[in-house]
């Protein structure tokens, strides 16, 4: 599937998956700087903060245009693992938009950081998908599911959406049954930024939106957020158990 393409799709049966889950091994974050080639333009880093935080910024959106994290203000979003490294991204882009955000998460610090960006936090552990979606939207489902956990976790999302919604995935590598979201009608986009780098396609557009982001940031709109723990070249086990662990909170970096 194409990452900018939306599809009329569905879901599974609603199940307790944990949206702290660790994506694979291909998900850590080494740092580095990349030196633009021909026509290719460098990209501009945000000004302000932590010269950590400029090395990289995955943006929950993909090089060949932006994956939706809000359609339009005042709408009720919901996103998987705030607290994570897209999570946090997707949680303050959506909240710069004017949606009304919900986030999922589990344990204090966790939580914190996503009431601190403004959104409400919702423990999954504490609260099945029924009792959340009955609290904060009356039965009637999120407008937008934002899932940076994936897999398992998507039936959750598909369960969480309201009639004709929409589901956003950074994560989409399973096989599942998708009856339930053709039953209720639901978009999916699959977001996959690796595409314009994998297959030297829509680059610029890859750039304009990594140039807006930095914007952003240097606004103040979106703040990165860097795990406390530090990791070298040679702790890139270490790195990998800490994110395996649902111990880390936004993004495990890899400095060389």
């Amino acid at each position: 599937m194409s990452s900018d393409q939306h599809i009329k799709t569905a879901g599974a049966s609603d199940a307790d998956h944990d949206p702290e889950r660790i994506r694979p091994r291909g998900q850590l974050c080494p740092r580095r700087t990349r030196q633009a080639a021909g026509r290719r333009r460098p990209r501009r880093r945000p000004r302000q903060g932590d010269q950590r935080e400029h090395r990289r910024h995955d943006d929950p959106r993909d090089g060949q245009g932006p994956a939706p994290v809000a359609r339009s203000a005042g709408q009720k979003v919901l996103v998987h693992g705030g607290a994570g490294g897209v999570g946090h991204l997707a949680v303050q882009l959506a909240l710069h938009k004017g949606a009304e955000v919900f986030s999922t998460g589990t344990g204090a610090a966790k939580l914190a950081r996503i009431e601190g960006y403004g959104a409400r936090p919702i423990d999954y552990r504490a609260q099945s998908v029924a009792d959340y979606v009955n609290a904060h939207t009356d039965g009637a489902g999120f407008d937008m599911v934002f899932d940076t956990v994936g897999g398992q976790n998507m039936a959750n999302s598909f369960a969480a959406a309201a009639l004709n919604g929409d589901v956003v995935t950074t994560v989409a590598l399973l096989e599942m049954d998708l009856s339930t979201a053709h039953f209720r009608g639901l978009s999916l986009h699959v977001v996959f930024m690796l595409i314009p780098m994998l297959n030297d396609f829509r680059r610029e557009t890859h750039g304009a939106i990594l140039a807006e982001l930095a914007r952003l940031i240097d606004a103040g709109a979106v703040t990165p957020l860097l795990d406390d723990r530090r990791f070298g070249l040679g702790d890139v086990d270490a790195a990998y158990a800490h994110l395996k662990s649902g111990k880390a909170i936004g993004k495990v970096v890899i400095e060389l």
